[in-house]
C-alpha cells in the first residue's frame, strides 16, 4: 500500500512530502487511510492536492476497530434491506451510522469523520 504515497508510483524514489511515521493501511480511489507510527493515530487524507494534509478520523486502532465492528454488525443484520433501488444506503441507515461514529467518539470527532469519509444519503 505504500507504492504511490511514500514512493513514487514510477520512479520508486522516496516521496520527500511524505511523513515516515505514515503508515497506508487502506486506500478509497486514492485517497489514504493513515496510521501514525509515533502516536498510533488513524488519519485520512485527499490525493491529488499536491501536498499532504491528513485528518484525525480516529485516536487509535481499537477506537477504529470498534466503531467498524458496530457498523458492519448493522450492515449485517440489515443484509439487502441496507440498500434502494439504485444499491445506494437508504438514508435510514446513513443516519444510523453517522449516530453510531458520533456515539463512539463523540459529536466533534464524529463530524470530522462523517465529513472527510463523506457519509451522506445520495
Amino acid at each position: 500500500f505504500q507504492l504511490g504515497y511514500r514512493w513514487h508510483g514510477i520512479t520508486r524514489a522516496q516521496e520527500s512530502a511524505w511523513d515516515n511515521n505514515w503508515l497506508v493501511l487502506a486506500s478509497s480511489h486514492g485517497d489514504p487511510l493513515i496510521y501514525h507510527l509515533k502516536d498510533g493515530h488513524i488519519l485520512f487524507a485527499r490525493h491529488g492536492m499536491g501536498y499532504w494534509q491528513p485528518q484525525l478520523l480516529f485516536t487509535d486502532l481499537a477506537q477504529m476497530s470498534r466503531c467498524f465492528n458496530e457498523i458492519a454488525a448493522l450492515i449485517t443484520e440489515a443484509d439487502e434491506a441496507i440498500f434502494d433501488d439504485n444499491v445506494n444506503i437508504q438514508p435510514t441507515y446513513v443516519e444510523l451510522i453517522k449516530t453510531m461514529i458520533v456515539n463512539h467518539v463523540g459529536l466533534e470527532q464524529g463530524n470530522q469523520i462523517i465529513e472527510q469519509l463523506e457519509i451522506r444519503a445520495y
